[in-house]
C-alpha cells in the first residue's frame, strides 16, 4: 500500500511555498515560488496582486506534483499572510489589490471601531481594512461580494466557492465586530475553524495545478499559527520564533494569562494557550538593507556580520520600518540606527539589524515572563532560520536554547499537519506536531555573550521610550 503524503501550502508576503511529507515529516518534495514585494509608498500602503498569488500557487504545485505519486496525496491545507484582506466578485475574481497585513491606512477606522467596541482594537484589523476600502474606495467595495483573507482566496479557487477559516479565538470578523463596524454582513462568508474539510478540488483546479480531483481541502490559518504547529512548540514551555518578512514570538502555556501588548489566544488543544505576539518588519528589515540599501542578493554580507563583535560596536537598530505590533502597538513608530560613526561598515550595519530583531524578540519574551509563564526553549523557523549566525544572537540575546528544525518553511508543514487532522491519518494537532517535526541542529547560548547584551537591549528598549513623543510630529510633516 503507498504511504499516505499530506500536502500544503503557504501564501507567504513574499512567495508562495508549497510541500508534501510522508507522515515521519519527510519532506518528499518542496518548491518556493516567489512574487513581487508588496507595492508601498509613504510606509502606509502595502498592496499585492492575490491573481499573482493564485499563479504562483499554481506553478508551485506543478513543479512539486511532479515529483511524487499524486494518488498518494490524503488532503492539502492552505495557510498564509495576514491579516490581509482580499475582495473578490461572485467569481471569486479579485475586484482590486489585495491590503496586507503591512498596510496602515485604516488607522483611522481602527480607532473607531476601538471606540464603539469600547477596547483596543488591533492596528492591524481586518474589519478596519474593509471600513477604510468602504469610505475610500466605495466603487470596490460595491462590486465586491465576499472579503476573505490570503489563504482563504486559494482554497476558494481550490474548492470553486468562497470558505473561509481560522483558529478559535482569532476569527477575523464575528456578529459585535461585524455590528461595530457598520459594514455588509452579507459579504463575510461564514467562518470554519481549521481542521474541517471545507470542499473538494474541482475539475477546473485539478486541470491547471495537476492535483487530483475530489482532493479533500481542508480550513487553514495564518502562518502565524501554521509556523508554531510546524515548528513544534506545542508543549508547556516552549516558544516558536517564526521569522520570515515579519515575525510572530509565541509561547504554548497550560494557563491563560493576560499580557500587555500580547495575545493570549485558545490553542489547538483543549487546557493549553498561545501567549506572544506578532512584530513588523524583521525579515523585511534585513531585505530592504541587502536589496535597496546595498543592492545585493545574497548573504555575502549576513556572513561578513559574524566578524564583528556582539553589540555591532556601539550601534542600535530599531527595526521597526513600517510600524511595530506586539508589544508596542505603535502605527506611527519607524526605524532608527542609533550610534553611528564614521568606523562602522556595512557589516556593522547589518549586525546591529539581526541584533534589533532579537531585541524585539526579547521584548516579547519578556512580556510574557513577566506574566508567569516560563520559556525553557526557542524552536527558530521561518527564512531567517536558515542564518546560523542570527539563530545565534537570538540565542545570545535571550539566554535560551534556540531549536531550528528540519523543515524551517514551518508554516508549510503546519499547514500539512492541519490537512492530516481534517482526513484522520493524524490523530491530533498535538501528536502530529510531535510526529512530523524533525530537529536539524541545537544551538546553545554562550552566556558571555549573554551578559554583554545586557545593556545594549537596556538601551534598546530606552531608545524607542526617548523617539516615540517624535513620531506624531514626524508623521505631521509634509
Amino acid at each position: 500500500m503507498t504511504e499516505p503524503l499530506l500536502l500544503g501550502i503557504d501564501v507567504g508576503t513574499t512567495c508562495a511555498k508549497v510541500g508534501v511529507f510522508q507522515l515521519d515529516g519527510r519532506p518528499a518534495a518542496m518548491r518556493v515560488a516567489p512574487y513581487s514585494y508588496a507595492k508601498t509608498s509613504d510606509g502606509n500602503v502595502a498592496e499585492q496582486d492575490a491573481c499573482e498569488w493564485w499563479s504562483q500557487v499554481q506553478n508551485a504545485l506543478r513543479a512539486t506534483l511532479a515529483q511524487i505519486d499524486v494518488n498518494a496525496l490524503r488532503g492539502v491545507c492552505v495557510g498564509g499572510q495576514g491579516p490581509t484582506l482580499v475582495a473578490v466578485d461572485e467569481s471569486l475574481t479579485p475586484v482590486a489589490p489585495a491590503l496586507t497585513w503591512m498596510d496602515q491606512r485604516a488607522i483611522g477606522q481602527v480607532r473607531l471601531l476601538s471606540e464603539r467596541l469600547e477596547r483596543n482594537v488591533p492596528s492591524h484589523s481586518f474589519l478596519a481594512k474593509a471600513m477604510w476600502l468602504n469610505t475610500s474606495r466605495p466603487e470596490v467595495y460595491a462590486n465586491t461580494r465576499w472579503f476573505c483573507q490570503a489563504w482563504d482566496y486559494v482554497a476558494s479557487q481550490l474548492v470553486g466557492e468562497a470558505v473561509v477559516s481560522t483558529a478559535p479565538g482569532i476569527a477575523p470578523w464575528d456578529d459585535e465586530l461585524l455590528a461595530a463596524s457598520e459594514l455588509d454582513a452579507k459579504k463575510f462568508p461564514t467562518v470554519q475553524q481549521l481542521g474541517q474539510i471545507l470542499g473538494y478540488v474541482t475539475a477546473e483546479a485539478a486541470e491547471i495545478t495537476g492535483l487530483p480531483k475530489n482532493l479533500p481541502v481542508v480550513g487553514g490559518i495564518s502562518d502565524y499559527f501554521g509556523g508554531i504547529l510546524g515548528s513544534g512548540a506545542v508543549t508547556r514551555g516552549v516558544a516558536c520564533d517564526n521569522g520570515g518578512t515579519s515575525s510572530s514570538f509565541n509561547v504554548c502555556w497550560d494557563n491563560e494569562l493576560q499580557v500587555q501588548g500580547i495575545f493570549c489566544m485558545p490553542s489547538f488543544e483543549t487546557g493549553y494557550w498561545y501567549i506572544g505576539g506578532p512584530a513588523s518588519t524583521t525579515g523585511r528589515a534585513l531585505d530592504w538593507w541587502r536589496r535597496e540599501i546595498l543592492d545585493a542578493d545574497d548573504w555575502t554580507i549576513v556572513n561578513a556580520a559574524a566578524n564583528v563583535s556582539p553589540g555591532s560596536e556601539r550601534l542600535i537598530f530599531l527595526p521597526y520600518l513600517a510600524g511595530e505590533r506586539a508589544p508596542l502597538w505603535d502605527a506611527e513608530a519607524r526605524g532608527v540606527m542609533f550610534g553611528l560613526s564614521l568606523h562602522h561598515s556595512r557589516a556593522h550595519l547589518t549586525r546591529a539589524i539581526l541584533e534589533g530583531v532579537a531585541y524585539a524578540l526579547r521584548h516579547i519574551m519578556e512580556q510574557i515572563e513577566r506574566a508567569g509563564a516560563t520559556i525553557q526553549e526557542i524552536h527558530c523557523c521561518g527564512g531567517q532560520a536558515a542564518s546560523e549566525l542570527w539563530c545565534q544572537i537570538k540565542a545570545d540575546v535571550t539566554g535560551r536554547r534556540v531549536i531550528v528544525p528540519e523543515v524551517i518553511e514551518a508554516p508549510v508543514l503546519g499547514s500539512a499537519i492541519i490537512a492530516g487532522v481534517g482526513v484522520g491519518v493524524l490523530n491530533s494537532f498535538r501528536e502530529g506536531a510531535c510526529q512530523m517535526m524533525r530537529v536539524r541542529r541545537v544551538i546553545e547560548p554562550d552566556m558571555a555573550n549573554h551578559e554583554r547584551y545586557q545593556e545594549f537591549y537596556a538601551l534598546f528598549r530606552e531608545l524607542y521610550t526617548a523617539v516615540q513623543p517624535l513620531y506624531p510630529r514626524l508623521h505631521k510633516t509634509a
